[in-house]
């Protein structure tokens, strides 16, 4: 599927919800791995970029009359254009994030719906 379709389904009227699934747990717990079996089937990866602190801002406080639905719709659609792999898997998107905040799920809610699959990862420390 090409990218402008993918961004077309964001938001609007009759937007489709897209298809994702979550990849967290703690730091060093296999996310990575995890992520390099998945990614073979989406055509967008998101891994570990670091939105902790955007996700507080927007999902932390209320901002008066500033629209903040506008402003999560514009970031989706810079994260998909950002992300685009050369594969066309049955997902649109896979998030990788080690290490998960609250904030940052919701704010993931918020852009793309629920995923379709929340993976948690927890290893075996080595010893």
């Amino acid at each position: 599927m090409p990218v402008g379709t993918v961004l077309e389904q964001i938001g609007g009227e009759g937007a489709v919800p897209i298809r994702w699934w979550l990849i967290h747990g703690f730091e060093r717990s296999g996310t990575s791995l995890m992520l390099r079996t998945v990614a073979k089937q989406a055509r967008h990866v998101i891994s570990d970029w670091g939105l902790k602190k955007l996700a507080f801002a927007i999902c932390g406080e209320k901002h008066g009359n500033w629209s903040t639905d506008r402003t999560i719709q514009f970031f989706a659609r810079e994260l998909l254009f950002s992300s685009r792999t050369p594969h066309d898997g049955r997902l649109d998107l896979v998030v990788k994030q080690a290490g998960l905040q609250v904030a940052e799920f919701e704010l993931f809610c918020r852009m793309w719906g629920k995923p379709e699959r929340k993976l948690f990862c927890l290893r075996e420390p080595r010893h």
